[in-house]
């Protein structure tokens, strides 16, 4: 005789993860309070700025243009993946939540190649928006290798730092394409894997805000630079000082910066 199996309904199956999101939201609370809080500073920043761009082009009649016009979009958008991780995460989904967390990383580097390049920023703007001609086409993969996440880093980063960035993208990588054993991982709660995903969110959050501090340096008044120092400090108090920025190093590059650690 074959065993009955109850087909349960979509809100049992919710009820599942909702438990799980009351014994994480209880058990790291102050972690994800800080998370919270840097999510709320990101959204009202991306506001603040596309109010400060339109104001601007209402005083000038000029539009924001190439390479520097995709910066707001990247920063936007890495915002919709912390709410996605930040989702993921509280019901214990740790795979697809090392999948948006692998996205941003990727974001707030193409952010700093953006502000950072002039050659490699105008390819990654025109490969963006399907504009590359043949010659442009060629160049991006002969020299660029389509710019890559590895040749990213190759451009923006040098020496123990790009060394350090790489461990942790692999990280990212390798747990958004998990064996069968590894993606098995899913399917109970694992305190040692949600930690891991609330502090690499933590680290990547405050990564964000500094990566579009240095991009409009000149439109963030004193106040909201104090906002982003004060959680630039709560993120290092969760994590014990232990911070791992992502402000480029590469001498190439690193003179253009006006943020410097």
């Amino acid at each position: 005789m074959q065993p009955e199996v109850k087909r349960l309904s979509y809100s049992e199956i919710d009820k599942t993860f909702q438990n799980r999101k009351d014994i994480i939201s209880e058990t790291y609370a102050s972690k994800i309070d800080v998370f919270q809080d840097i999510i709320e500073l990101s959204f009202h920043l991306a506001r603040v700025l596309n109010a400060r761009f339109n104001e601007e082009y209402e005083a000038t009649g000029k539009k924001m243009t190439g390479a520097e016009a995709l910066i707001p979009i990247l920063f936007e958008r890495n915002n919709h993946y912390l709410i996605a991780v930040h989702e993921l995460g509280l019901i214990g989904l740790s795979n697809p939540s090392y999948l948006n967390l692998r996205a941003i990383f990727e974001g707030i580097t193409q952010i700093y190649l953006l502000h950072l390049t002039d050659k490699e920023a105008d390819l990654f703007y025109k490969d963006q928006l399907e504009r590359l001609n043949a010659s442009e086409k060629k160049e991006l993969r002969r020299d660029y290798n389509w710019l890559s996440q590895a040749k990213v880093r190759d451009i923006l980063y040098s020496g123990t730092k790009k060394d350090d960035l790489k461990k942790l993208y692999s990280v990212l990588s390798n747990s958004t394409h998990p064996s069968v054993k590894g993606a098995m991982g899913d399917f109970t709660l694992k305190h040692n894997v949600v930690i891991d995903i609330l502090d690499v969110s933590l680290i990547l959050s405050v990564a964000n805000l500094i990566a579009i501090n240095e991009s409009y340096f000149e439109k963030i008044n004193e106040e909201e630079m104090d906002d982003i120092g004060e959680a630039l400090d709560k993120v290092a108090k969760e994590l014990n000082n232990e911070m791992r920025e992502m402000i480029p190093n590469n001498p190439a590059v690193i003179e253009k910066l006006k943020i410097k650690f």
